[in-house]
């Protein structure tokens, strides 16, 4: 209830500004949650944490080209299409890049499918 009027709120203002408040949202979820959520999955001792750096990180790679744009144009609404393109297409081959680096799961099962054999 709380992020869905955080968002709601925030979207009455402007779209960045609904955008930040779901990231608020997921980090208020963690801090509320992380211990519940930790005891569920069993897992080692900071497994919970880790996987939610490394979605931050990856999280990060994917937008960063598109906000760095944004800032550089001063968040216009005229900012050019092939430039929007390029940027978004940037994100997606960093945010591919960290997957292969980290060896996200993601990136360890698209490998295991492209060299497995007929």
């Amino acid at each position: 209830t709380v992020g869905f009027l955080m968002f709601g709120g925030a979207a009455m203002i402007s779209l960045p500004l609904a955008a930040a408040a779901k990231v608020a949202e997921s980090i208020l979820a963690f801090l509320l949650y992380r211990k519940p959520m930790a005891m569920l999955i069993g897992g080692p001792a900071g497994e919970l944490r880790r996987v939610h750096r490394e979605a931050l990180l990856l999280s990060v790679a994917a937008i960063l080209p598109s906000f760095l744009l944004m800032c550089w144009t001063r968040w216009s609404a005229l900012t050019s299409l092939p430039a929007v393109i390029a940027s978004v297409g940037m994100g997606g081959l960093l945010w591919t890049a960290l997957l292969w680096r980290l060896q996200h799961p993601i990136a360890v099962e698209v490998a295991r499918l492209i060299h497995r054999r007929p």
